[in-house]
């Protein structure tokens, strides 16, 4: 698994979330959550393939993490949109970045059970500043 962003680089990019709602930047904010919704999903694809590799009860409670994290990054998401509102983007994506530690964890227990590396180091990155 080589493609898509690794769990490190996924919580960079939710970082760049939470820093854009604390700064207040309502465009940079939207730009990032997008971004980070379509790495997610990029992500969760690339290891549906591991996931039949699992238990049947392992897989679905990874399956139920990652369905929760993708609710959150779609809330997330909504929120950015509506301006007409008070935006709980700030803590949302504080709640993301929690998240997604805990999934990554989970699933790096999971994976790992089954002798496949989740977060193994790229060569390149497509996330910028995380060459190596």
């Amino acid at each position: 698994m080589t493609s898509a962003l690794s769990h490190p680089e996924l919580l960079t990019c939710a970082n760049r979330v939470r820093a854009a709602a604390t700064d207040h930047d309502l465009e940079r904010l939207q730009r990032e959550a997008a971004d980070l919704l379509d790495a997610f999903v990029e992500h969760t694809s690339e290891e549906r393939l591991v996931l039949q590799r699992l238990p049947t009860f392992t897989a679905r409670l990874v399956r139920r993490g990652q369905e929760r994290l993708l609710d959150q990054l779609i809330a997330l998401s909504v929120e950015t949109e509506d301006v007409d509102t008070t935006c709980r983007c700030e803590q949302l994506g504080t709640d993301v970045i929690w998240q997604i530690e805990l999934q990554a964890d989970a699933e790096r227990r999971a994976f790992g059970r089954a002798g496949v590396n989740i977060d193994r180091p790229r060569t390149t990155s497509r996330t910028p500043g995380l060459e190596g």
